[in-house]
């Protein structure tokens, strides 16, 4: 019991609230550890939990009737996935698979509804998750509709600058086959674009990636600000 309240003090949703709700949270509440490539649960499946990544890599997929899949977002420590569908008691619109080791919290779903209705914090702290969530796939739907693959990736690699904060130099954090699902196209389209961004004082080896102008990649990809 100590390790989940110690764990959902650390979740910005949950850190918060007080130690009661926290301790009715944690009595729902389960952790776990995944091996790589775990299937967490499929797309049309009825939740049964609120997972919360805390540790590792989640990759989010969504499949067309034909079988066609496309990765909708790879997850970083710490989110939880997929909120609306905890919420609304609706099927899940996409599947999930862990990609490398992760570490996640599972809180059962109806007894977190129940929590919900009779705390009108919890009520508004989930509900500005769900809100932002949302603002993150309209990003998304916006990048791939207004920038070409190569702008996609720099947005990409400087926004890994940011979080990696080793200056121009990043190491990719999964592989180049899923990093090119990640941004919506091929891998042959993905290669492409690193050629593209070359131009721009791109340089790839391997997993690294070396940004020797990031003012030059910045005016090429137009990051938005917002």
């Amino acid at each position: 019991m100590s390790d989940l309240i110690a764990a959902l003090r650390g979740i910005p949703v949950f850190a918060e609230l007080d130690d009661g709700m926290l301790a009715r949270v944690s009595g729902i509440g389960t952790l776990a550890r995944v091996p790589p490539g775990t299937r967490l649960f499929g797309q049309g499946e009825r939740p049964t939990s609120l997972h919360i990544l805390l540790a590792g890599q989640v990759s989010l997929t969504g499949v067309a009737p034909d079988g066609t899949k496309a990765v909708v977002e790879v997850l970083k420590p710490v989110d939880m996935f997929i909120l609306a569908a905890v919420l609304t008691d609706a099927p899940y619109l996409m599947s999930a698979e862990t990609v490398d080791e992760a570490r996640l919290m599972l809180i059962a779903a109806e007894e977190l509804r129940l929590l919900i209705e009779h705390d009108p914090k919890l009520a508004m702290r989930m509900l500005a998750s769900v809100s932002m969530q949302f603002r993150m796939l309209v990003r998304q739907v916006k990048d791939l509709k207004l920038r070409s693959a190569a702008q996609r990736l720099g947005c990409f690699l400087l926004a890994l600058a940011g979080d990696q904060k080793h200056g121009g130099r990043v190491i990719l954090p999964y592989d180049k086959r899923l990093l090119a699902a990640r941004l919506g196209t091929t891998p042959e389209h993905l290669s492409r674009a690193f050629a593209t961004l070359r131009a721009h004082g791109v340089e790839v080896r391997g997993m690294e990636v070396e940004m020797t102008d990031l003012a030059k990649l910045v005016a090429f990809a137009g990051p938005d600000s917002i």
